[in-house]
């Protein structure tokens, strides 16, 4: 990971930048009101085409300068971002850190308690299609496993008929009338 600048760091080096381009775009300016006046003089002066030449080369370094600091100028903007993000991400992680990567662990360690269920919007112009993650968050209290079920699991294996037990069952109020 590369060394971070403090958002303050960053926002002067940005406004140093940007303070540079400013600069360089009042030259300009001045550079061209320069040589539009010699242009547009009367009088010549006596080296009229070496002036008229250095002040065009002063202006095409200028562009070059003034295309540079931009860059420096967008550049530091985005470190300003970084620096402000890092340090917000920075201060969250100390006061949250531990709660989020508790409440993180199970599905960051595929633990066998997490359930990703589909959901697909009912509305038929819509259909958006979006996955839920579920986890169980802490068990209470773990069944007992009796010594006797252990031993007899070690023969035949139960039938599927009735295996959902009593809770599948209808109830007398339940019953279809005959």
């Amino acid at each position: 990971m590369s060394v971070m600048t403090s958002p303050a760091e960053a926002l002067e080096q940005y406004r140093s930048a940007s303070q540079n381009w400013q600069d360089f775009r009042k030259e300009r300016e001045s550079t061209r009101a320069q040589l539009r006046d010699l242009l547009a003089s009367a009088d010549k002066p006596k080296d009229y085409p070496g002036q008229v030449d250095m002040l065009r080369e002063r202006l095409a370094v200028l562009e070059w300068q003034i295309n540079c600091t931009a860059r420096d100028s967008l550049y530091t903007q985005r470190l300003v971002l970084d620096a402000c993000v890092e340090d917000a991400l920075e201060a969250f992680m100390t006061a949250n850190g531990p709660a989020l990567a508790g409440a993180l662990a199970p599905c960051l360690n595929g633990a066998p308690t997490v359930k990703r269920t589909w959901y697909q919007c009912q509305n038929l112009e819509c259909s958006c299609t979006f996955t839920a993650l579920e986890s169980v968050e802490n068990i209470i209290m773990k069944p007992q496993k009796k010594p006797a079920q252990v031993e007899a699991s070690t023969g035949r294996q139960p039938q599927t008929l009735g295996r959902y037990g009593s809770a599948s069952r209808l109830s007398n109020r339940q019953q279809i009338p005959a």
